[in-house]
């Protein structure tokens, strides 16, 4: 027989007078990483107030609570499909509140059982983590209370954990059957990986055995696009009962009044000119993927701390990305690359926009900030492409994060394996810099039946859609660029900008060669000038489109080292490059060069 909960009809989302969502604290265990599990107190109230709170939630729109609650009735099971981790523990956490105040309707549960759970719970923790001392855990048992355990699914699959040594049998990885979650306590239980599967033949079995068992817990699932997986998801669907909800993303006006609330709570009062949906938006950059709803709180902490005052002022609560020395900003070190004059220019222009839209934005406005860089090999693409993350973190505006990938990272080994792999490059790119390096390798068959490619640009243009706070950055030829943008037209309409790059003079690389130097301690002779520009115009000439730019300076310095170093074996007092070593370094790549090309007879010759 299902439980019946009576409530009020439905509030709508742009009722303002309904109850907030109170703000989600993540506790940690004794020794336990905060990332492996951790609890997370149910909101108080009655269940009026708590399903209306829920229900005026933008971002659970899609979620009937009252049809949830009345087909999972005391088993409550639920797969929360969410792209933004505190949406789903905001929900699995007050549908998990409104299930316990019907079981507290409907049972006469005794204080002395409730203890005994508690302390079941307990013995549990103290399995898997080894014996702790007794006064240790009545201060844990403060952290438990009426508090959902969130847990990462590596807890209850230690095959999912990688050996440090990367060896090891099939036999030691049964010594550790990872948490028994029978003996949780019935107050619920969330499951949520910020990366990587969630869902495991090992986690099916443990969520099998516990579905199948007395325990009354609420158990909730959250998944992001990529750890969907459904077979898995059907299997629990259709054996266990799970139900299957999605979650939408957090809505701006609705985090503003979140934050509002909270600053009153606290007793702060903001200045008349504060533009609380920018110093939002700062917030969630700065914290990139940390980025939790109880952040807001901690903000207005961080800012009396600091010795604000109220009203606090809009500079007290932007916070700064941390920069150790004015010498290692990003800015900085764009303009101390050599040559790349009108690069640069594109650049600061582009960021600097970029900076004034995200001090003035405004809510539901999408700017896309994807770029594609041309140009051949060596001349810096992926050095000022990791500089751009740099900079977009120091101005406020990105996360900072720069993640690397290649046609290897992007297609997969099967269809439909792609997609969820370039979604996992998006969320470890969130907020910041997805570098595609040799984008044209996409397109590397000029058929028009490369369906791996085509699933990859798909998925590519549907992210950038997804994730407009992340910055795409295509890198390749321009001939490839040109057919990589026409292959979709979507692509073309979301890169804003194509910043070619000059291959070097020869005077710049000499310049390069110079820097490089310096970098190694070490000072080139300013008489080897002449024949260095000579060298350069020469193997130029002779690589043609195979030509590396600043490659082939890196590749003279290293030659020319190992020319003093071949001097230094005779003679100890050697510590520096001398014209010598320069002619002798650079007689013998044009030779290599010169072999390197020429046509070889195959076989033995007589």
């Amino acid at each position: 027989m299902h439980m019946q909960l009576q409530v009020p009809a439905p509030v709508p989302p742009a009722d303002r007078e309904a109850p907030l969502l109170s703000l989600a604290r993540l506790n940690p265990y004794l020794y336990v990483p905060l990332a492996k599990m951790c609890s997370c107190p149910l909101p108080e109230g009655s269940k009026e107030d708590l399903l209306r709170a829920f229900q005026a939630a933008p971002q659970f729109r899609r979620m009937d609570a009252p049809e949830i609650l009345k087909r999972g009735g005391s088993r409550l099971r639920v797969i929360l499909l969410a792209e933004d981790a505190c949406s789903a523990r905001q929900a699995a956490r007050y549908l998990a509140a409104l299930c316990l105040c019907l079981k507290e309707d409907s049972q006469d549960t005794s204080e002395e059982d409730e203890d005994d759970e508690e302390n079941r719970d307990l013995d549990d923790l103290g399995d898997l983590l080894g014996d702790q001392k007794e006064k240790e855990e009545e201060e844990e048992e403060e952290n438990i209370g009426k508090s959902m355990r969130v847990l990462h699914p590596s807890l209850l699959d230690p095959g999912m954990e990688e050996k440090p040594s990367g060896k090891g049998t099939p036999g030691e990885e049964r010594k550790n059957p990872g948490m028994n979650i029978r003996t949780l306590t019935d107050i619920g239980l969330l499951l949520t990986a910020d990366h990587g599967p969630v869902l495991t033949e090992g986690v099916m079995e443990k969520l099998a055995v516990f579905c199948t068992g007395p325990q009354y817990a609420p158990i909730f699932l959250a998944l992001r696009p990529a750890q969907v997986d459904l077979r898995m998801m059907e299997e629990l669907r259709f054996q266990y009962g799970f139900l299957i909800c999605q979650v939408e993303r957090p809505d701006p006006e609705y985090q503003k009044r979140q934050f509002l609330a909270a600053a009153d709570a606290l007793g702060v009062s903001l200045a008349a000119d504060v533009n609380v949906d920018a110093v939002l938006d700062n917030l969630r950059r700065y914290r990139g993927e940390s980025w939790d709803e109880a952040d807001m709180e901690v903000l207005l902490q961080y800012a009396l701390g600091q010795g604000a005052t109220s009203p606090l002022r809009q500079e007290d609560l932007m916070i700064r990305p941390l920069q150790t020395s004015p010498d290692c900003g990003g800015w900085k070190k764009l303009q101390s690359m050599v040559g790349l004059g009108e690069v640069k220019e594109t650049l600061r222009r582009k960021l600097a926009v970029m900076t004034l839209e995200r001090r003035h934005a405004k809510p539901g406005v999408i700017s896309y900030r994807n770029m594609a860089f041309t140009g051949s090999p060596g001349t810096g693409k992926s050095v000022t492409a990791r500089l751009v993350a740099q900079i977009l973190r120091e101005e406020g505006c990105g996360s900072g994060r720069f993640v690397e990938a290649g046609r290897e990272q992007l297609i997969g080994t099967y269809l439909g394996h792609t997609s969820p792999q370039i979604a996992d490059l998006f969320q470890k790119a969130r907020g910041g810099v997805l570098f595609i390096d040799e984008a044209g390798a996409l397109l590397e068959n000029d058929n028009d039946s490369d369906s791996y490619a085509t699933e990859a640009v798909n998925a590519i243009v549907r992210h950038m859609e997804l994730s407009p706070e992340t910055m795409v950055i295509f890198a390749t030829y321009p001939d490839e660029m040109r057919k990589l943008l026409a292959s979709n037209p979507g692509l073309s309409s979301r890169v804003s900008n194509v910043v070619e790059f000059p291959d070097y003079t020869p005077e710049d690389l000499w310049d390069i060669l110079e820097y490089l130097a310096r970098d190694r301690g070490q000072t080139i002779p300013a008489d080897s000038r002449p024949d260095g520009l000579r060298f350069f115009r020469e193997l130029k000439t002779r690589k043609g489109k195979g030509f590396g730019n600043g490659r082939e300076a890196r590749r003279l310095l290293e030659t020319a080292i190992e020319e003093m170093a071949l001097r230094a074996l005779e003679d100890p007092e050697v510590n520096a490059i001398s014209v010598e070593d320069l002619r002798l370094a650079e007689e013998r790549l044009l030779r290599q060069e010169k072999e390197s090309t020429t046509s070889r007879p195959i076989g033995f010759v007589a």
